[in-house]
C-alpha cells in the first residue's frame, strides 16, 4: 500500500511539473503572454530620472523628443520581454528536473507495488 501511495505522489507531483514546465515553454517563446502586465508597466513607466548624455549626465525625460522617447520604451519594452524569456527558461528547467525525480521516484515503487499485488 505504501508503493502506491509513493506512486500517486509521484504522479501528481510529476502533473504539477509538467504543467509549469508547458507555461515555461509557452513563456520562451510568447513572453507577451505570460509576463505580468504591472512588471511590464514597472519597467516601462520607471523613466524619471532618465540618465543621457546631457551636460550634467542628466537628461530630464519630459525634454525628450517624442522619439527619443520612444525608442526608450522599446527599448525597455524589449528587455522586460528578455527577462521573462530568462524566467521562463528558468522554470522550465526546474520543471524538467521535479519530472525527472518524480520518475526517479515513480518506477521504483511502481515495480515494488506490482511485485507485492502478484504474491
Amino acid at each position: 500500500m505504501y508503493a502506491l501511495i509513493v506512486c500517486f505522489v509521484s504522479i501528481t507531483v510529476g502533473a504539477i511539473g509538467l504543467g509549469t514546465g508547458i507555461y515555461g515553454l509557452v513563456g520562451m517563446y510568447y513572453p507577451h503572454i505570460t509576463i505580468r502586465q504591472i512588471e511590464l508597466e514597472n519597467v516601462i513607466n520607471n523613466l524619471d530620472p532618465f540618465s543621457a548624455d546631457g551636460e550634467d549626465g542628466k537628461v530630464e525625460y519630459s525634454k525628450l523628443s517624442e522619439e527619443a522617447k520612444q525608442h526608450i520604451i522599446d527599448t525597455r519594452r524589449t528587455i522586460a520581454l528578455n527577462m521573462e524569456k530568462r524566467k521562463s527558461l528558468q522554470g522550465l528547467i526546474g520543471s524538467t528536473v521535479i519530472v525527472f525525480v518524480a520518475l526517479l521516484v515513480f518506477v521504483p515503487h511502481w515495480l515494488i507495488a506490482r511485485r507485492e499485488r502478484k504474491h
